[in-house]
């Protein structure tokens, strides 16, 4: 009779649910119950008591409906049905992986599992990147369950690679090491890992015309008057060049003038007009020809004295200003009655004389008058003429 008691009171508490079980009968967890389908929108899921709550309305499995020392496990399907466990049998060691999972930029969690994104490995209950995947294998080895990566002697991690420690190679003279990085003091510079002096490149230059740029050790001389010496490293008088042929005569004669010889060049250099060679033989005859142009009208004045008492005891004095380039002038005098003077009081008639002088006189007869034009010469040609007179 007791044993059917028994019986009949194990059978409501199945019925009644897990969690009443649970209350009853505490370790007897142990033993799950059979698997069974949900009610209404949970009926797709299955269940193993004793199961988490279910909403028969969504469908959903409430994850947080285990209590205090179980988890939720299982994926709802009839070989893994939802079911409560302790933590023990879940596997948490005392609590639900969820709960401490804390990288959620980084994976997910879900029923007590941890599922970490691309490029991110499961260490300690939460998901960090993954080190060994982007490791390149190079000067050193990457442990996949610690994810941690271990460089060979003379290497140290930079940036998730074994690189060369430069820090540990260097002597710590002259500069300084931070972050695998050298840095030289003033004055020197990087060789082979060491700070080294800066050598003086124009320390064997001889001064004086002439520069060295410390940066390349370069010797820039004083042109044109100076080169390079042979060595490179200092500089030396150009040396003299004689220019071809010599100066001709046609220097001599005016406007022309004598060429000059630039002895850096071996050229012979005109400061005015054109370098002309009128002879080529032996080098040449050189002289620099000046094209000049025709002289500008110059400007005359006449002056009469008094008359004697014969009528020709008269006298009349012309001058005229000298012209720039001119080399000569011509004057010609006609006496009339009138006071007009022009170019047709020249025709055919009058004194025309050629001097180098630029004044001259005539003598006349009273009350007439003296009329004068004057032009100015050169090899180029003759300015326009100049009319002036007065009466005596």
């Amino acid at each position: 009779m007791i044993g059917l008691v028994a019986v009949a009171l194990v059978a409501v508490l199945i019925v009644l649910g897990g969690s009443v079980a649970r209350a009853f009968f505490g370790a007897a967890d142990a033993m799950p119950g059979p698997a069974h389908q949900g009610a209404g929108a949970c009926s797709s899921s299955w269940f193993q008591d004793p199961a988490p709550v279910c909403d028969t309305g969504t469908g959903a499995v409430d994850q947080n409906s285990c209590e205090a020392g179980y988890t939720l496990t299982g994926d709802g399907s009839q070989a893994s049905p939802y079911t409560c466990q302790t933590d023990a049998q879940a596997g948490g060691g005392g609590a639900d992986a969820c709960a401490a999972f804390t990288s959620w930029d980084n994976g997910d969690c879900q029923l007590g599992t941890i599922t970490c994104y691309s490029g991110f490995v499961e260490i300690g209950g939460q998901c960090v990147t993954d080190v060994c995947a982007t490791f390149d294998g190079s000067n050193g080895q990457c442990d996949d369950t610690t994810n941690m990566i271990t460089c060979d002697a003379g290497f140290i991690e930079v940036g998730g690679q074994c690189v060369t420690d430069v820090c540990g190679a260097f002597d710590g003279n002259n500069g300084q090491c931070a972050n695998n990085t050298i840095t030289c003091d003033s004055g020197y510079e990087l060789v082979g890992g060491q700070c080294q002096l800066i050598p003086d490149l124009c320390a064997d230059f001889t001064t004086g015309n002439g520069t060295c740029d410390p940066a390349t050790g370069t010797v820039t001389c004083n042109a044109p008057d100076w080169v390079l010496t042979g060595d490179g490293r200092g500089c030396e008088a150009a040396p003299v060049q004689q220019c071809p042929g010599q100066v001709s005569s046609q220097a001599n004669n005016p406007p022309n003038t004598a060429p000059t010889c630039n002895t850096s060049t071996g050229q012979w250099e005109c400061a005015t007009g054109t370098l002309t060679n009128n002879y080529n033989s032996n080098g040449g005859y050189w002289y620099c020809k000046v094209v000049q142009a025709a002289p500008s009208t110059p400007s005359v004045s006449v002056n009469v004295s008094s008359c004697g008492r014969r009528d020709n005891n008269c006298t009349s004095y012309a001058s005229w200003s000298a012209v720039s380039g001119a080399t000569s002038y011509n004057w010609q005098m006609v006496e009339k009655s009138g006071s007009s003077c022009g170019s047709n009081d020249f025709s055919g008639s009058g004194t025309s004389t050629t001097s180098t002088s630029t004044s001259t006189y005539y003598n006349g007869s009273n009350n007439n008058h003296a009329c004068y034009r004057v032009r100015a010469n050169n090899s180029a040609g003759s300015s326009g003429w100049a009319y002036k007179s007065e009466k005596w």
